[in-house]
């Protein structure tokens, strides 16, 4: 089973609760969040500031964070979800729902701290590094991943404020993991996925996370620097981890893989074994090309393992 975490808790009903209500509200607290500090950066970056107007939004959008009531929503999660017992879902698909809302947690409460900061400089007219703006809109991305909140006028803003980028730096192809399956692209059966009769190598499902191994291609030198810290590291215009299925490129020249994976670079290969949320996950199919995977925002602690050390092709 594969499935979007929020989207299947908010229809869960246990003995004890339902979760519904404290879910929709942490994705009414982010839109407002997102629309405010839209609204702060668009008017930081005219050449006439209207300070009124300014001040307003910054000053409400404080007392929506120092409101205990919007910020400890997903601490209110994580308790409820402890006492939830229901056999629709397992008892390891629960503890990942928690793992989320955890990681959720601390991503609010860091974005928490450094927002009243930057409104409080705004308010107190200090405002003079535009780092911290970098350094939310950030964390919000993160957020957005996982809560995919249908809403038109919202993901317009998620596309200029937050500035989304999609798989590949521009080349087509890549679609979500969870769309993909929505979609009949790719299919779940017995904790693998299939595109047509093939299986898709190097994935596993355990409860509703992805366990992938998979080949990354680069220079020497980055594979080597990616085996010893064992992460792929993303950029700000790429914020993605690129990966094949593994030993499918095996016997191509490095001329041929370039060119299949679209890079510039396949000096060397390292595999690596990195356990995620479906969200995270956007595949590249074809019926003459392994399977491609773009995964948003790797984490360090995802990484479980190297699986193929680095070297050169």
């Amino acid at each position: 089973m594969v499935y979007h975490f929020f989207s299947q808790w908010k229809n869960v009903e246990t003995e004890l609760s339902s979760l519904r209500q404290e879910l929709i509200e942490m994705e009414e607290f982010f839109k407002i969040r997102v629309e405010m500090h839209a609204l702060i950066w668009q008017e930081i970056q005219k050449k006439s500031i209207d300070f009124a107007k300014l001040y307003d939004t910054a000053r409400e959008l404080l007392l929506f964070y120092k409101d205990a009531r919007y910020t400890a929503g997903y601490q209110l999660l994580l308790q409820k979800i402890q006492k939830v017992k229901t056999s629709d879902i397992t008892q390891t698909e629960i503890n990942q729902f928690y793992e989320l809302i955890h990681i959720l947690s601390e991503k609010m409460e860091h974005e928490k701290r450094s927002s009243i900061i930057l409104l409080e400089e705004l308010l107190a007219g200090k405002f003079s590094d535009k780092s911290r703006f970098y350094e939310i809109q950030d964390l919000l991305k993160v957020e957005e991943q996982f809560l995919l909140v249908d809403d038109e006028a919202l993901n317009k803003l998620i596309e200029s404020f937050l500035i989304k980028k999609n798989p590949g730096a521009g080349a087509v192809g890549y679609v979500r993991l969870l769309e993909a399956i929505s979609r009949g692209i790719v299919r779940c059966e017995q904790g693998v996925l299939w595109r047509g009769p093939k299986q898709i190598q190097g994935v596993r499902i355990v409860g509703n996370k992805i366990i992938l191994k998979g080949d990354h291609y680069s220079s020497i030198q980055q594979a080597r620097w990616i085996q010893g810290d064992k992460l792929l590291y993303a950029s700000m215009s790429d914020p993605f981890s690129y990966f094949v299925e593994r030993g499918r490129l095996q016997g191509l020249t490095s001329v041929e893989i370039q060119k299949m994976l679209g890079i510039k670079n396949a000096q060397a290969v390292v595999g690596l074994e990195i356990e995620i949320f479906p969200e995270q996950v956007y595949l590249k199919v074809g019926e003459k090309i392994p399977t491609h995977f773009a995964i948003a925002e790797l984490k360090r602690e995802q990484v479980r393992r190297v699986i193929t050390l680095a070297h050169l092709i």
